[in-house]
């Protein structure tokens, strides 16, 4: 096939109904994909204001130690393997006199490449060490020594919010010419 060949590939007509239908389509799908988002953002701020609002009681923490993940980053053109560090803990509580454990810190897991940075939370979390803990009142297996911060969602819900916008607004805007 010489290079001056076409192929005959056909030009989209923007006035075609199939190819609106189409373009519709596809923003439906990414509008409603938005609302997904922004659900999953609201939800994510919930609960650790759920969890801030439950009951304290004091919880005795029974084993803590910093373990390591071996986790692989990058694209194919430059995947590596790094190290990524965190606390793991089991804890002890008591309620109504049965005895609960727990093994989370908050609803996001504190995480980090360097090793050094875990310190501060495993000396606030040595093995020994009497806590607080949060514990729901409607499932006492349910618990975590900090409320956590309900900020980290506030991503998703400004991306979901500025893809639903922009694909309603595309949506109504995408008509024959």
């Amino acid at each position: 096939m010489s290079p001056n060949t076409s192929l005959n590939a056909k030009k989209i007509d923007p006035n075609d109904v199939g190819v609106l239908i189409l373009l519709r389509c596809g923003l439906f799908a990414f509008f409603v994909v938005g609302i997904i988002f922004i659900g999953v953002g609201w939800n994510a701020m919930q609960l650790p204001r759920q969890v801030g609002s439950w009951p304290t009681t004091k919880a005795t923490v029974l084993e803590s130690k910093i373990v390591s993940e071996l986790r692989e980053e990058g694209g194919p053109e430059n995947r590596r393997h790094v190290n990524i560090f965190s606390v793991e803990l089991e804890y002890q509580y008591q309620l109504n006199g049965s005895i609960y454990t727990g093994d989370r810190i908050s609803f996001i897991s504190k995480t980090s490449r360097d090793e050094k940075k875990m310190q501060p939370v495993l000396d606030k979390y040595a093995a020994g060490k009497t806590v607080n803990t949060y514990y729901n009142p409607k499932d006492f297996d349910d618990s975590y020594l900090e409320p956590g911060n309900p900020w980290f969602a506030v991503p998703f819900l400004i991306g979901g919010t500025l893809l639903s916008l922009f694909c309603a607004v595309a949506f109504f805007k995408a008509r024959p010419a």
